[in-house]
């Protein structure tokens, strides 16, 4: 899902997001990669390619 980091100040907060965009992937409630800032897509592609492997 997402959160909206000023309406969810704290809850961003205690996720440890800095700064946007921050992509948090879990994988089985845990975390298994944290991105900050963008990403062209063939990142973001093989970035998934390799967790969902």
């Amino acid at each position: 899902g997402k959160v909206n980091t000023d309406e969810e100040v704290q809850h961003a907060s205690q996720m440890g997001i800095r700064s946007i965009p921050t992509l948090v992937i879990f994988k089985g409630g845990q975390e298994v990669e944290r991105v900050t800032g963008a990403l062209p897509e063939s990142h973001l592609r093989a970035m998934f390619d390799r967790i969902l492997a």
